[in-house]
C-alpha cells in the first residue's frame, strides 16, 4: 500500500503537520532507501527506510535565505552586515555561516534571538528598535550588506533607513510580502489570491526603491511560501547605479514560476 509522502512523515512522526512536511521535502531533506525525493505528493511505500535530514538552522527564515543565495550573487565574506527584522535570527545564522565579518542584529522585540547567535562575538544585538527610525549614527558606521524581514508593515517604510546606512556600493536582500503590501480588501484568509496584485506589490517596492536611490538588480523567489502559504520574493538592491534596473517582464516571469511551484506542490 502507498501513501504520499507528505501523509507519511506525519504519520510516522518525522512532522508534526503536512505543511511542514512539504517545506523539508521541497529543500531535499527528506531520502527514502538513500535516494532524496523532493515532491510532497510522490507515492511511497508505507515499509519503505525513511530519514530526514536534522534541522541546523535556528528557524524557517535561515533555509528561506540560504536558497535564494544559491540563485543570487551577494557574498559576505569579510563584510558587515545588518540585518533588519532579526527575530530569532536566521537570516544572522546564514551571514555568519557565510563568513560575515560583523552582523547588527535588529528588531522591535525583545529577547527572540537565539541565545547561539546572540553569544556570537560577531554579533551586535539592537533590540527594541523600531527599523524605520534606523540610522548610521545609530550603528555608527555604514554597512555592506542589509538583509530586511519585516512583518505587518509594508518593506516601503523601511526602504529610506536601509538606504541610509548602505555604503555607496552596498547590498540589500528584502523580502517582499506581497500580503503586507496589498490591502486587506486583496486577502482572503491571508492569502493574495490574485497574481497580477503580487505584480503590482512588487513594482511598487522596485519604484519606492528608486525613489530611494536604490536599483532592484534581480528577484528571485522563496522556495518555501510564508505564513498561510502566500509566496514570497527576494528583492536584490544595490546603491550602486552601475546595475540594471529588473523589468516587469522578469517580475512576471519570477510571479510564474512560483505559481508553477505551487502546483508541483499539489501533485
Amino acid at each position: 500500500m502507498k501513501s504520499r509522502l507528505d501523509k507519511l512523515l506525519v504519520e510516522k512522526g518525522f512532522c508534526r503537520t503536512r505543511s511542514q512536511a512539504r517545506d523539508i521535502i521541497k529543500l531535499g531533506r527528506v531520502k527514502i532507501n538513500g535516494k532524496v525525493h523532493v515532491k510532497p505528493g510522490t507515492l511511497i511505500n508505507r515499509n519503505c527506510d525513511i530519514s530526514v535530514e536534522r534541522r541546523k538552522y535556528v528557524n524557517r527564515a535561515a533555509e528561506k535565505l540560504e536558497h535564494a543565495l544559491k540563485k543570487l550573487s551577494i557574498v559576505f565574506e569579510s563584510r558587515t552586515v545588518c540585518d533588519i527584522g532579526a527575530s530569532t535570527g536566521g537570516f544572522t545564522q546564514v551571514a555568519l555561516m557565510h563568513g560575515a565579518r560583523k552582523i547588527y542584529a535588529v528588531d522591535v522585540g525583545k529577547g527572540q534571538l537565539a541565545d547561539e547567535i546572540r553569544k556570537d562575538k560577531r554579533v551586535v544585538v539592537l533590540e527594541r528598535v523600531n527599523a524605520r527610525y534606523l540610522s548610521r549614527n545609530l550603528l555608527g558606521e555604514r554597512v555592506d550588506i542589509v538583509l530586511c524581514d519585516v512583518s505587518f508593515i509594508s518593506v516601503v517604510k523601511v526602504l529610506p533607513a536601509i538606504r541610509s546606512i548602505l555604503k555607496s556600493d552596498g547590498n540589500a536582500l528584502v523580502l517582499v510580502k506581497p500580503q503586507f503590501e496589498v490591502g486587506p480588501e486583496y486577502l482572503h484568509h491571508g492569502l493574495v489570491q490574485d497574481f497580477s496584485k503580487h505584480r503590482e506589490a512588487i513594482m511598487s517596492v522596485v519604484f519606492e526603491a528608486l525613489q530611494n536611490g536604490l536599483n532592484a538588480c534581480n528577484i528571485v523567489t522563496s522556495d518555501l511560501p510564508g505564513a498561510n502559504g502566500n509566496f514570497e520574493y527576494f528583492l536584490h538592491l544595490s546603491s550602486s547605479h552601475e546595475l540594471n534596473i529588473i523589468t516587469e517582464e522578469k517580475v512576471i516571469e519570477v510571479i510564474n514560476a512560483a505559481r508553477k511551484m505551487h502546483r508541483g506542490e499539489l501533485l
